[in-house]
């Protein structure tokens, strides 16, 4: 099964968003369309016919600039829409960013949580819960590391050498294969 990244909601409500601008600037530049074009003739047929060459061209242009009004418009929508999608994808992915980089310099605080419009809400509680392990891990070895150095400190003792290396030895490759068995 595919798990989606956006949710059923929020793509619903960003096609719904884009859906009513369209619209929105579609009734518009026909209402303005419309009101350009609503004067009346006269009551004079003759003149209305002569009236009817200067009328196409006029409603040439006026058809032409109501497209260009309607796809200029729809174009700034279009990219404001995908300017503010695009921000609540980018913000939790630029913060994941500068997660890592954190934790490649070794500080190995958890992540910060997404803002409320965010996507992409499940990545930082994986991969805090992700750091919460590795820092059991990294707790469990050091406590055995100590233990181990205590063994080497017999060792160096003149106490029982081969068992106390052999125990220690043990102990070593039990901890790696239980936390990176290869």
């Amino acid at each position: 099964m595919e798990k989606q990244v956006f949710t059923a909601s929020y793509r619903r409500g960003f096609y719904l968003k884009i859906s009513c601008g369209l619209l929105l600037v579609l009734s518009l530049s026909g209402l303005g369309l419309y009101l350009y074009l609503n004067r009346p003739f006269g009551g004079n047929y003759l003149l209305a016919i002569s009236e009817l060459g200067q009328l196409n061209e006029t409603l040439s242009w006026a058809v032409l600039v109501s497209a260009t009004v309607q796809i200029v418009v729809l174009a700034l929508l279009l990219y404001f829409a995908l300017l503010f999608w695009t921000h609540k994808v980018a913000g939790p992915l630029y913060r994941l960013k500068m997660t890592f980089l954190r934790l490649a310099g070794g500080d190995w605080t958890p992540m910060y949580q997404v803002r409320k419009g965010d996507q992409l809400k499940e990545i930082p509680g994986l991969l805090n819960h992700g750091l919460e392990v590795v820092g059991l891990i990294d707790d469990e070895i050091k406590s055995e590391l100590v233990v181990l150095e205590g063994g080497l400190q017999e060792l160096s003792g003149g106490k029982g050498d081969s068992e106390v290396l052999t125990e220690t030895r043990s102990r070593l490759i039990y901890l790696l294969d239980k936390h990176w068995p290869m």
